[in-house]
């Protein structure tokens, strides 16, 4: 299930330990930029943020776990400007409905993966992200409860199922 979860997600091309990293990183920001609603930057941020749990993935089956806890960070603040995104441009009356959908969509593969993740290091550190990372899906799936209450149910029930010790 979580090799079809990571098909799904947006392709890398170098994963954070390779030397030309951060010059992705700079057009990931510029693309951002150049997004001309809110929406637009919403479904920017929903994939950008499919990149980054896939990317903590690939980097714990490398056993990297120093990088994977970088990347959990940068999942949870690409997250929470999604947040803010999406609440903005709802507050200004713009339709995010298939932006909604999409998003509860890769919460549900992000999830799998992050169970995953929770099953392979026990520092307390990582685990701490993995929290955080859950607390901002969590935030995220109440955004979602007034046009897709199915689906945040399903996503807060699974974010109560996945383990951190």
């Amino acid at each position: 299930m979580i090799q079809e979860d990571l098909v799904r997600l947006s392709p890398i091309r170098f994963l954070p330990d390779h030397p030309l990293y951060p010059l992705i990183s700079i057009k990931e920001k510029f693309d951002h930029l150049r997004q001309p609603t809110l929406t637009k930057k919403a479904l920017f941020d929903v994939i950008l943020s499919g990149k980054k749990i896939k990317e903590a993935y690939l980097l714990a089956q490398k056993n990297n776990f120093s990088k994977v806890k970088d990347c959990l960070v940068k999942y949870q603040t690409v997250n929470q400007r999604l947040e803010k995104e999406l609440d903005s441009a709802k507050n200004q009356g713009q339709k995010v409905f298939d932006v909604e959908k999409i998003l509860a969509e890769s919460l549900e593969r992000h999830l799998r993966i992050i169970a995953f993740l929770a099953s392979k290091n026990n520092e307390e550190n990582f685990r701490l992200e993995l929290s955080k990372s859950i607390q901002v899906i969590q935030a995220l799936a109440k955004l979602l409860e007034k046009d897709l209450p199915d689906a945040s149910t399903r996503i807060l029930e699974q974010t109560s199922k996945i383990k951190i010790i």
